[in-house]
């Protein structure tokens, strides 16, 4: 059992944890949110516009399947919310996996 002020090496599997589950996390939220900025996309959302009765509408989705029929997207990011949150999702579950690694090592 570890105590406070007790030191241990780090063994490959929490290098991989490590690296694996934050890599994982740092690419979904900053590295996929960043590009998306610098490619010029103010929103990670879909945009679309729909024209009904002569006036135009502007509205924004998480999907492109929740746009309404006879939208047009205008605007749709490099890389989609869905996508980054499975990455971030990815990430954790490596995080979680690792947890249940450690409390069953001893």
């Amino acid at each position: 059992m570890a105590t406070i002020g007790d030191t241990r090496q780090l063994d490959t599997v929490d290098r991989l944890a490590m690296y694996g589950g934050g890599g994982l996390v740092t690419l979904g939220i900053v590295v996929m949110g960043l590009i998306n900025v610098l490619v010029g996309y103010e929103s990670p959302l879909y945009v679309y516009e729909l024209t009904s009765g002569g006036e135009t509408t502007t509205g924004q989705v998480v999907a492109p399947a929740l746009v309404p029929e006879g939208a047009t997207v205008v605007a749709s990011p490099l890389f989609g919310p869905t996508l980054r949150a499975y990455v971030v999702a990815l990430g954790l579950i490596v995080f979680g996996l690792y947890g249940v690694y450690r409390l069953f090592d001893g």
